[in-house]
Parts: C-alpha cells; structure tokens; sequence
C-alpha cells in the first residue's frame, strides 16, 4: 500500500520538481555509461545509498519548467523546527527507553500537520547511507 502512494507521489512531484527530475536523470545517465554508484555519488553530491534508489527505479523524462514551492525559511519557521526536533529526540527516547504507549498517546492527539511535520523531521534524522539493520537492527 504504502510502496504504491510513494511511487505515485514520485511521479506527480517530478513534474513540478525540475531538480528532483534533473538529478534522477543525470544518475540514470551515468548509470547507462557504466560508472559505478559510489562514483556517481561522489559526483553529484548525494549518498550512495541514495543513487541505488534511484536506480532501482524505471525513468522517464519528467522536467518541466513549473515553479518552485517556495520554502519558508523564517526565524520564526526555523525556531519551530529547532522545536521539533527536540520533540522528535525526546518522543524517541521515550519510544525507545520508557513507554512506547505514552508516544502513541501523544501521536494520538496531534493534528494532521503536526503529525506530518514531526514525521518528516524524523525521517530527515534517519541515517540513509547505513542498512536498515544498522538503523533498526536494535528492534528487528
């Protein structure tokens, strides 16, 4: 369910999204001329853990010239992100440590834009140049 949302998500944000589509092209180019991942990486500046996903998909030319989401890049925003962090660090020291009911009662109250912002300040967190057992061996 989840693997399909992502790959529809991934071709409806390619569009608006020219250096997403840009860079997804230039590795698959790569890809095609025989260099290697860890080169490819060291070239445009992203994970080797990141080319392989993105290898791992079918392309297709997506760029289009749409604008750009605009980010909010405040003090303001920047603040609330320095509290979301916080959260997210404290949220998984208590998942982990403590009482993993008590982080599911806190997620069960938040709003759906809350949850969404703390869900992607922790997947920010997450390490993606190590395998999933380094990341989670802990709990597998």
């Amino acid at each position: 369910m989840i693997r399909t949302v992502i790959k529809s998500v991934d071709r409806d944000v390619a569009r608006f999204n020219p250096d997403l589509a840009r860079l997804r092209a230039q590795v698959h180019r790569l890809t095609t001329s025989g260099v290697s991942a860890a080169k490819i990486a060291d070239l445009v500046g992203i994970s080797e853990r990141h080319v392989q996903r993105i290898q791992s998909h079918d392309h297709k030319e997506t760029v289009t010239d749409v604008p750009r989401y605009q980010y909010d890049d405040s003090d303001e925003r920047a603040a609330h992100l320095d509290q979301l962090v916080n959260a997210a660090v404290d949220l998984a020291v208590r998942v982990r440590d403590e009482d993993p009911g008590l982080v599911w009662e806190v997620l069960s109250r938040l709003d759906r834009t809350q949850l969404q912002e703390l869900t992607q300040v922790c997947l920010a967190g997450i390490p993606v140049d190590q395998t999933k057992n380094e990341i989670w061996g802990w709990m597998l």
